[in-house]
Protein backbone atom coordinates (compact mmCIF):
# COMPACT_ATOMS: atom_id res chain seq x y z
CA UNK A 1 0.00 0.00 0.00
CA UNK A 2 2.69 2.51 0.58
CA UNK A 3 3.61 2.84 -3.07
CA UNK A 4 0.33 3.42 -3.85
CA UNK A 5 0.57 6.42 -1.53
CA UNK A 6 3.78 7.77 -3.16
CA UNK A 7 1.83 7.49 -6.20
CA UNK A 8 -1.79 9.59 -4.44
CA UNK A 9 0.62 11.99 -3.28
CA UNK A 10 2.32 12.62 -6.77
CA UNK A 11 -1.05 12.55 -8.48
CA UNK A 12 -2.68 15.11 -5.91
CA UNK A 13 0.58 17.08 -6.21
CA UNK A 14 0.00 17.20 -10.25
CA UNK A 15 3.31 15.87 -10.75
CA UNK A 16 5.51 16.11 -13.59
CA UNK A 17 3.14 19.35 -15.73
CA UNK A 18 -0.28 17.43 -14.79
CA UNK A 19 -3.37 18.90 -13.00
CA UNK A 20 -3.79 17.72 -9.71
CA UNK A 21 -6.33 15.05 -9.26
CA UNK A 22 -9.30 13.68 -6.69
CA UNK A 23 -8.37 10.22 -6.14
CA UNK A 24 -11.28 7.58 -4.63
CA UNK A 25 -9.81 4.84 -2.74
CA UNK A 26 -11.13 0.90 -3.01
CA UNK A 27 -10.08 -1.71 -0.86
CA UNK A 28 -11.14 -4.89 0.85
CA UNK A 29 -13.04 -5.36 4.32
CA UNK A 30 -11.99 -7.47 6.61
CA UNK A 31 -9.31 -9.65 5.24
CA UNK A 32 -6.17 -7.89 7.67
CA UNK A 33 -8.56 -5.10 8.45
CA UNK A 34 -5.44 -3.01 8.29
CA UNK A 35 -6.81 -1.03 5.33
CA UNK A 36 -8.84 1.65 7.01
CA UNK A 37 -6.01 2.28 9.46
CA UNK A 38 -3.75 3.31 6.98
CA UNK A 39 -5.76 5.45 4.87
CA UNK A 40 -6.35 7.23 8.07
CA UNK A 41 -2.95 7.72 8.99
CA UNK A 42 -1.92 8.27 5.32
CA UNK A 43 -2.54 12.46 4.94
CA UNK A 44 -3.86 11.70 1.80
CA UNK A 45 -7.00 13.80 0.87
CA UNK A 46 -8.78 11.12 -0.97
CA UNK A 47 -12.48 12.20 -2.39
CA UNK A 48 -14.09 9.12 -1.43
CA UNK A 49 -13.41 5.58 -0.17
CA UNK A 50 -15.10 2.35 -0.67
CA UNK A 51 -14.54 -1.08 0.80
CA UNK A 52 -15.71 -4.08 -0.91
CA UNK A 53 -16.91 -7.65 0.72
CA UNK A 54 -14.49 -10.82 0.80
CA UNK A 55 -13.53 -13.38 2.56
CA UNK A 56 -10.70 -16.79 2.41
CA UNK A 57 -12.13 -19.92 0.65
CA UNK A 58 -8.66 -22.04 1.22
CA UNK A 59 -8.23 -23.44 4.22
CA UNK A 60 -11.27 -22.77 5.78
CA UNK A 61 -14.09 -24.61 7.10
CA UNK A 62 -17.11 -25.70 5.28
CA UNK A 63 -19.51 -23.02 7.30
CA UNK A 64 -16.54 -20.29 6.90
CA UNK A 65 -16.54 -21.39 2.84
CA UNK A 66 -20.00 -20.79 2.85
CA UNK A 67 -20.08 -17.19 4.37
CA UNK A 68 -16.94 -16.36 2.33
CA UNK A 69 -18.77 -17.55 -0.91
CA UNK A 70 -21.71 -15.31 0.32
CA UNK A 71 -19.25 -12.33 1.08
CA UNK A 72 -17.48 -12.82 -2.53
CA UNK A 73 -20.31 -12.53 -4.42
CA UNK A 74 -20.95 -9.19 -2.79
CA UNK A 75 -18.34 -8.33 -3.18
CA UNK A 76 -18.12 -8.91 -6.29
CA UNK A 77 -21.78 -7.01 -7.08
CA UNK A 78 -20.03 -4.05 -5.05
CA UNK A 79 -17.33 -3.62 -7.60
CA UNK A 80 -19.13 -4.18 -10.48
CA UNK A 81 -21.54 -0.98 -9.43
CA UNK A 82 -18.82 0.92 -8.47
CA UNK A 83 -17.21 0.29 -11.84
CA UNK A 84 -20.38 1.25 -13.74
CA UNK A 85 -20.61 4.55 -11.51
CA UNK A 86 -16.98 5.30 -11.58
CA UNK A 87 -17.38 5.01 -15.64
CA UNK A 88 -20.41 7.01 -15.63
CA UNK A 89 -18.79 9.72 -13.68
CA UNK A 90 -16.01 9.69 -15.67
CA UNK A 91 -17.77 9.86 -19.38
CA UNK A 92 -20.28 12.69 -17.62
CA UNK A 93 -17.37 14.67 -16.94
CA UNK A 94 -15.12 14.25 -20.31
CA UNK A 95 -18.48 15.52 -21.86
CA UNK A 96 -18.98 18.46 -19.71
CA UNK A 97 -15.25 19.27 -20.53
CA UNK A 98 -15.49 18.77 -24.04
CA UNK A 99 -18.51 20.81 -24.10
CA UNK A 100 -17.00 24.03 -22.48
CA UNK A 101 -14.14 23.90 -24.20
CA UNK A 102 -15.30 24.70 -27.16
Amino acid sequence: MYPAFAVAEALQQGADDLPPVELDFVGGVGASGMEPELIARSGIAWRRTAYIQGGPIHGVGPMRMAISLVKLVVGFVQALVFTLLAGIYISLMTQHDEEHAH
